[in-house]
């Protein structure tokens, strides 16, 4: 298989983001960077793009896991060892397989935390992603909760004129 590096990283950016498309499989979030191939090179393309997105991830995360268990464990240069095994992936996406394994390893506590992060997490993290999903979910229906606030604003203001007039 020939390496389009540009269109590689682009694959890989949208397999590797978060966001409203999460959990949407590549092959649809890809579809307008591929309309130029085969399906069968659609899916070969994509299947490629998806292993070595969890490959990397799972090798990451094994880093972090045994840093974590072997306080002499001498962890590996995550951008060199990237870079020496798919030549390809840009700076952009190395670091984005760094910061979601990183994230990970911190979530599942394989990342020390300092004494104040704990008393944070105790106090405010559950208040905080809380109010993070709130605004989550605010951002996704942004434009249903604005119609349905000029629909409320609209009837109060009619209803007004009507009892200024009566």
């Amino acid at each position: 298989m020939d390496i389009d590096a540009e269109l590689y990283n682009k694959l890989l950016e949208k397999d590797l983001e978060w966001g409203p498309e999460l959990g949407t499989p590549l092959i649809e979030k890809a579809q307008f960077l591929l309309k130029d191939y085969k399906e069968t090179e659609q899916t070969e393309i994509v299947n490629y793009i998806e292993s070595v997105r969890k490959e990397i991830s799972n090798i990451l995360y094994d880093e972090y896991e045994k840093a974590y268990k072997n306080s002499e464990y001498k962890k590996i240069d995550f951008k060199e060892f990237i870079k020496n095994k798919y030549s390809w992936i840009n700076n952009k996406n190395i670091q984005h397989f760094i910061n979601q394994a990183g994230y990970y390893a911190w979530h599942e506590g394989l990342l020390p935390k300092g004494k104040n992060e704990y008393i944070f997490d105790k106090i405010f993290g559950s208040i905080f992603w809380s109010i993070l999903h709130i605004f989550k979910f605010i951002y996704t229906y942004r434009w249903i909760i604005i119609a349905i606030f000029i629909i409320i604003y609209v009837f109060v203001m009619i209803r007004a004129i009507m009892m200024q007039a009566s």
